[in-house]
């Protein structure tokens, strides 16, 4: 009875255990929407100047997630940006130096760009192209 039992059992638990093993590591590894859908070209809503922000992969990122950002209102050349939780933080001339915090929102599909700390200065950007 007793090997009946486990001959019975054993494949369940391994069975079990492979669903599991399939299952459990995409949803834990699901990566939040910001650092697919921040890419693109984005343009300002809320000033004059309607200043364009581009965020393009960076391939050749050591580790992490990590972006090359264009944006004149800041800086003539490409800064690098990386992924900080549901935020993209772009660093100024060290990456000790957080300039700008890039929050997207799924619902509108738009980006907020604040200066780090106190906020002081945002701007709304909406997308123009992936």
């Amino acid at each position: 009875m007793l090997k009946k039992s486990l001959l019975i059992g054993i494949p369940i638990v391994v069975a079990l255990a492979i669903v599991v093993a399939i299952v459990v590591p995409p949803r834990l590894a699901h990566a939040s929407a910001i650092e697919t859908k921040a890419i693109g070209v984005w343009q300002e809503t809320d000033s004059p100047q309607a200043y364009k922000l581009v965020i393009r992969p960076d391939s050749g990122a050591a580790s992490g997630v990590a972006y090359t950002v264009t944006y004149p209102r800041s800086f003539k050349v490409p800064f690098y940006a990386g992924l900080d939780g549901d935020e993209i933080h772009i660093w100024g001339e060290n990456t000790g130096d957080v300039v700008w915090v890039v929050t997207y929102d799924e619902k509108n599909d738009t980006l907020t760009l604040a200066r780090p700390g106190d906020w002081s200065e945002q701007h709304t950007l909406k997308r123009i192209s992936d």
